[in-house]
């Protein structure tokens, strides 16, 4: 049951998580609705070549379960949640704009944007990554934050720097994984381009087949000690539903804890 929720996962992550970040909510503000279905699409392969991020970690840490199983105070969740709200915050201020733009200026400026965010990435990353280190220093957080977010993502997480890193990874493999993502870029775009024609029970289906192709292609790859080592990476199994990333919380803490201790 945990593998197939984590296959049906990592293609919702895929097409969804155009949802997932601050910069991609900002992304579909500034669009028209017509377009943002293929639109999401585009920016979920994205997010699959960069395997999440920071802004993928806190959008975990929205998740109730999650702060749980972190053992998080309120005043973490609480700077969590700051942090994430400051980033999506920045993002929106990015597009700023762009909606009131004819088609093409648009087109124009948003290729602007993303060309200067690209380029700032590494350095916002960094500085965002540090900040989230910053809440979550009790002993243990942010390793267990980081293989809950490996087993939410799957096979995207091998295209993040520390596992490639971790599980030696050669410039092959690396090259495999980009026609890899190439490929099923082009074959989701084609499968789910009328995905909101399909039935709920269809689209699962849809999904849950895409996401076993996805995974075994990635998988494929992999020598048995890099499966293995991969498998210990992604530690203790926690039992997750999807769903859950869509439900915020609005900054409530849990249960009255404070950091000076759990009541």
């Amino acid at each position: 049951m945990m593998r197939r929720n984590r296959v049906l996962l990592l293609v919702w992550v895929v097409m969804a998580a155009v949802m997932m970040g601050g910069l991609a909510e900002a992304q579909q503000n500034s669009g028209q609705r017509g377009q943002r279905g293929q639109r999401g699409q585009r920016r979920g392969m994205g997010m699959m070549g960069r395997g999440g991020g920071t802004d993928f970690l806190l959008r975990l840490l929205q998740v109730e379960k999650i702060q749980k199983e972190l053992g998080m105070l309120d005043v973490q969740v609480e700077e969590a949640q700051a942090l994430s709200e400051e980033s999506r915050q920045a993002a929106r201020e990015m597009f700023a704009g762009t909606r009131d733009l004819d088609e093409e200026d648009r087109q124009a400026r948003m290729r602007e944007i993303m060309e200067k965010f690209r380029a700032g990435a590494p350095e916002r990353e960094k500085k965002l990554r540090k900040q989230l280190e910053e809440i979550l220093v009790e002993e243990g957080q942010m390793k267990r934050l980081k293989q809950i977010a490996m087993q939410i993502q799957g096979s995207q997480a091998l295209q993040n720097p520390e596992v490639l890193k971790a599980l030696n990874i050669t410039d092959a493999q690396k090259k495999r994984f980009q026609a890899i993502r190439e490929e099923m870029g082009e074959q989701m775009r084609e499968q789910f381009q009328n995905a909101r024609d399909m039935s709920r029970e269809d689209r699962r289906a849809a999904m849950e087949k895409f996401g076993k192709e996805v995974e075994k292609k990635v998988n494929d790859v992999l020598t048995a000690a890099q499966k293995t080592k991969l498998e210990e990476l992604r530690g203790e199994k926690f039992e997750f539903d999807r769903s859950e990333l869509f439900q915020r919380r609005g900054g409530q803490g849990r249960g009255g804890q404070g950091r000076g201790g759990q009541g």
